[in-house]
């Protein structure tokens, strides 16, 4: 079978579409991502390229009206995903497909364009929920601005959702039925860099901010709060940054972008940005979070976190003392049962190679 996955150009929503990448390869089927450049280092072996379209930066500088919803995201979150986005990538995405066409289409949650693709060939689309930022409204908006340009879309046949129910935020509401899956790391260890955690006293906690809203001074104010409680830090840094300036070096190990499954095995609690690929790794170890939110799908995340009872919420002015507080408290405290409870929950979920029986 030829399977077709479609994502928007960012890290999370291609590492969303990975795990069923991989199963789909292993099952010998014929399987291409359709994304911008910046998909490549992401891809599962086995998995074609087609690029097409503009990447993040790119489609961030076209214009947009300024504005937040509500729940933190952009204001023009639908069109922005949606009508806009396969506008400027439609024709590209013809071009890269040639004559070859899927069986199937599956689309990463917030990406219009295989909707598009799947209407427009009459084959079964499926999506892949990228987290609670796919909810009703959305997702009604991405399809009704990319109606708005005279295109088809289709309906998915299923929505399938690797996140788990119990990090919802309270008042969510589903774009549809869901499908359950065990959420898995995206991006399995290779080997190559060994996790090294500061000697010392005091827990060992992931720091990471993600790629996206970032830079060294603000990594480095959260990497000295949690330092500052007495806590050991082991930096993921982005690829953008090959150093970092700490108040207490001697207490912080840096580690390069990738993995997080091999750090997490080693320490006792992640703080970080709330980011949707961050999260979910977090819980299927069973690590309670200090979540800061810096945008996107960020306070949504957060608001899931806190619902579950695995981890608190600091708003990044709180300061540097309520990151040391909160840290304290999810190492010390019934986060770290409930966390536990959460991993057991999600490894007792039908898995990918389930889904694919």
């Amino acid at each position: 079978m030829r399977v077709l996955l479609t994502s928007f150009p960012a890290v999370a929503h291609v590492l969303a579409l990975r795990p069923l990448a991989a199963e789909l390869v292993a099952r010998g089927h014929d399987v291409a991502l359709l994304s911008a450049p910046s998909a490549a280092p992401l891809l599962p072996p086995g998995v074609r390229h087609l690029v097409a379209g503009p990447d993040l930066d790119e489609l961030l500088a076209l214009p947009r009206p300024e504005g937040e919803r509500p729940d933190g995201l952009p204001i023009d979150c639908g069109n922005f995903f949606g009508g806009q986005r396969v506008g400027v990538t439609l024709d590209a995405a013809r071009a890269a497909l040639g004559s070859w066409q899927a069986d199937l289409v599956v689309a990463e949650g917030l990406d219009g364009l295989g909707p598009v693709l799947a209407a427009a060939w009459d084959v079964p689309l499926e999506v892949v929920s990228l987290g609670p930022v796919c909810m009703a409204d959305i997702d009604a908006d991405i399809r009704t601005t990319v109606l708005a340009t005279g295109l088809p879309y289709a309906s998915p046949r299923r929505r399938l959702d690797p996140w788990p129910a119990v990090l919802r935020p309270p008042g969510w509401e589903a774009p549809g039925p869901l499908t359950p899956v065990r959420a898995e790391l995206a991006l399995p260890d290779a080997g190559s860099v060994p996790v090294a955690v500061p000697p010392g006293d005091g827990p060992a906690v992931l720091v990471t901010l993600g790629t996206l809203f970032l830079d060294g001074p603000t990594l480095a104010g959260v990497v000295d709060a949690v330092t500052g409680s007495g806590a050991r830090a082991v930096v993921a840094l982005p690829p953008s940054l090959d150093a970092l300036d700490v108040a207490h070096p001697d207490r912080v190990a840096l580690r390069p972008f990738g993995a997080l499954g091999p750090v997490l095995e080693r320490v006792d609690a992640v703080v970080c940005h709330a980011g949707a690929a961050t999260v979910l790794a977090a819980a299927i170890h069973g690590r309670p979070l200090v979540v800061v939110p810096q945008g996107a799908d960020h306070h949504i995340n957060a608001a899931g976190v806190v619902a579950a009872g695995i981890g608190l919420r600091v708003a990044a002015t709180d300061g540097p003392g309520a990151i040391a507080a909160a840290t304290t408290v999810v190492v010390g405290s019934g986060f770290c049962e409930r966390a536990a409870g959460t991993a057991a929950g999600i490894a007792a979920t039908p898995s990918w190679a389930d889904l694919l029986a």
